[in-house]
C-alpha cells in the first residue's frame, strides 16, 4: 500500500523521481504502465556493441523491419523484428552478448534470468553470439532469416483467419462442386498453425544413448499421470562418450560440448547445473570445477535453453514438458547416480511428500517431514534436509494437494 501514487510525483530530471513514478504506476496499472516507457524513438538507433550494428545491418537488408534497444531499464531486448501484420507488435527479440548482457552483474543474471524474465513477459527471443558471428556470419543470419521468415508465415496466416467473411465471399451452398478429374484437399484438423516458439535444431545434437530414458509425454500422457498422483521411478545417469582430447579443447569444441548438455537434460531432467557440470567434466578432461569452466558451462547452457526446448528455474534445468510442476514423479537418491541433496529440486521433494500422504493420509508436519527424506532414499536428518522437507510440505499446502488440521498435514 502507499499514499502516493505515479501521478502524484511531477516530471523531475532526478532519475530516482522517475523511477519511483514509474514503479507507482506499474503498481497501479500494471504491465500496460511500461508500454508508454518502452516506446523510444524509432527513427534513432541506438547499439551496445558493434555485433548489434553488424546483425541489424543485415537484417535490414533482408527486408526485416528492425528496433533496437526496446523496452525498459535492464531489461531492453536489443535488437527487435516489427510484425508486418500487425506493426504495433514485435515477432522476436534479438539478444546479442553486447552491453545489455555485460552489463548484468554475474553470469546466472545474465545467462539465465534475464531471459527468463523477458519471455515472461511474452517475447520469443534468439541468441546471437559473437564468436559464432565472427566465424561464420553468413551462416547466423541464415539461421535468423529463416526463423524471422517462418514466424512472419505464421503471424499472416493466423491474421487472417480473424478476418470475417466478406459478402462476396460464396457460402457453403453456393460454392461450385468441383470437377471430378480435380483432386479435392485433403481436410486438415486445423486451418491456422499455432505460433511455434521452438527454435531450429540444435547443431550438433544428437539422440539419447540407448537405454536413457527420454521423457518426453505424448498428448493426454501428462494429464493421466496427474490423475494417478506421484510416482516413484529410478534416476537414470546420462551415460557420454569419453573425449579423448587435450588442451583447451574443452573451450573450443562447441557443438560437443551442445551436444552432450542436451543429452543430460533430455535423460536427467530436471537436473541442477552443479550436477550437470559434474557429468560433463566426467566425460571431458577438466579435473575440477574452476571459475572458468562454470563460466563455460553457463554460456553453453544458455545457447541450449536459447535454442531447444529446454526451461530454465533458478537452478534447476528441465526439458519443455517435464512433469516436474505437476509433482507426478520423484527420484530417490541412490549411490550409483552421484546426487547430492542440493541437486534434488524442492519439487521432487514435494512429489515425495504427496506420495508419503497417499499412502499415510494424515501426518504431523514433523512426521511428513522425516518420511519425505525416508520416501527420497535418505536415512539421516539434519537441518538442511529438514528445512528442504519443509518447503515441499509448504508446496502441498500452498498448491491444495494438502491441508492443515488440527496440526495434522491432511491428504485433499
Amino acid at each position: 500500500f502507499a499514499s502516493i501514487s505515479g501521478a502524484d510525483i511531477g516530471s523531475s530530471e532526478a532519475k530516482g523521481s522517475q523511477d519511483l513514478k514509474l514503479f507507482l504506476d506499474y503498481a497501479e496499472r500494471g504491465a500496460i504502465a511500461l508500454t508508454g516507457e518502452a516506446r523510444i524513438d524509432m527513427s534513432q538507433d541506438r547499439f551496445g556493441s558493434p555485433l548489434e550494428r553488424e546483425v541489424c545491418l543485415g537484417l535490414r537488408g533482408l527486408g526485416h523491419t528492425v528496433h533496437t534497444q526496446v523496452g525498459v531499464a535492464g531489461y531492453r531486448v536489443d535488437l527487435a523484428i516489427v510484425d508486418p501484420a500487425a506493426p504495433g507488435r514485435y515477432l522476436v527479440g534479438i539478444e546479442c552478448d553486447g552491453a545489455m548482457y555485460h552489463s548484468a552483474k554475474v553470469a546466472r543474471d545474465r545467462d539465465r534470468i534475464r531471459g527468463t524474465v523477458l519471455e515472461r513477459l511474452g517475447w520469443q527471443l534468439r541468441r546471437v553470439w559473437s564468436s559464432d558471428w565472427w566465424l561464420d556470419s553468413k551462416r547466423e543470419l541464415t539461421r535468423l532469416h529463416e526463423a524471422i521468415v517462418e514466424l512472419k508465415a505464421q503471424s499472416a496466416e493466423a491474421a487472417q483467419s480473424l478476418v470475417p467473411p466478406t459478402e462476396d465471399t460464396p457460402s457453403a451452398e453456393q460454392a461450385p462442386t468441383p470437377a471430378a478429374d480435380e483432386a479435392a484437399p485433403a481436410p486438415t484438423t486445423e486451418e491456422v498453425a499455432p505460433v511455434s516458439k521452438a527454435p531450429p535444431t540444435l547443431v550438433g545434437d544428437e539422440p539419447a544413448p540407448a537405454g536413457a530414458t527420454v521423457l518426453m509425454p505424448a498428448p493426454g500422457e501428462q494429464a493421466a499421470a496427474g490423475s494417478l498422483g506421484a510416482v516413484r521411478e529410478t534416476y537414470v545417469v546420462t551415460k557420454l562418450k569419453l573425449r579423448q582430447v587435450e588442451g583447451d579443447a574443452f573451450y573450443e569444441q562447441d557443438a560437443e560440448l551442445v551436444a552432450d548438455i542436451t543429452r543430460i537434460i533430455h535423460t536427467e531432467s530436471p537436473v541442477s547445473m552443479e550436477l550437470l557440470t559434474k557429468r560433463l567434466l566426467g566425460a571431458w578432461p577438466q579435473s575440477r570445477v574452476t571459475s572458468r569452466v562454470s563460466q563455460r558451462v553457463n554460456e553453453l547452457v544458455d545457447r541450449v535453453v536459447q535454442a531447444s526446448p529446454m526451461e530454465a528455474e533458478g537452478n534447476v534445468l528441465y526439458r519443455h514438458g517435464d512433469p516436474l510442476h505437476q509433482l507426478t514423479r520423484y527420484r530417490p537418491l541412490t549411490e550409483p547416480d552421484g546426487r547430492e541433496l542440493s541437486d534434488v529440486p524442492v519439487l521432487e521433494l514435494a512429489a515425495a511428500a504427496l506420495a508419503v500422504l497417499q499412502r499415510d493420509i494424515s501426518l504431523p508436519r514433523e512426521e511428513l517431514a522425516k518420511q519425505t527424506a525416508l520416501e527420497m532414499g535418505l536415512s539421516r536428518s539434519g537441518k538442511t534436509l529438514n528445512q528442504l522437507c519443509d518447503q515441499a510440505v509448504e508446496v502441498l499446502l500452498s498448491r491444495g494437494k494438502a491441508r492443515l488440521h488440527e496440526g495434522q498435514i491432511v491428504l485433499v
